[in-house]
């Protein structure tokens, strides 16, 4: 409660968008795939957690404001 967001240390979470797996080695280890997961860590302007119309908004805004850089790639 004391502490400013900016002064917290930076926490990653699963988006849950997608998995590459190799299907032999999932099966051979039962599903068990940890350590050997690697995180692919988006910039922040690239990801906006949609939940409400204003979400979706915000999204649409980030989504033209990155296209106009060319120095930044649009997957």
């Amino acid at each position: 409660l004391k502490s400013r967001s900016q002064d917290l240390p930076e926490y990653y979470h699963d988006a849950a968008q997608f998995y590459w797996y190799n299907v032999d080695s999932f099966i051979q280890n039962n599903g068990d795939m940890s350590g050997k997961i690697s995180p692919i860590i988006l910039p922040r302007f690239y990801v906006q957690d949609i939940d409400t119309v204003d979400d979706w908004r915000k999204a649409e805004i980030m989504f033209e404001v990155v296209k106009k850089f060319s120095f930044v790639k649009i997957w």
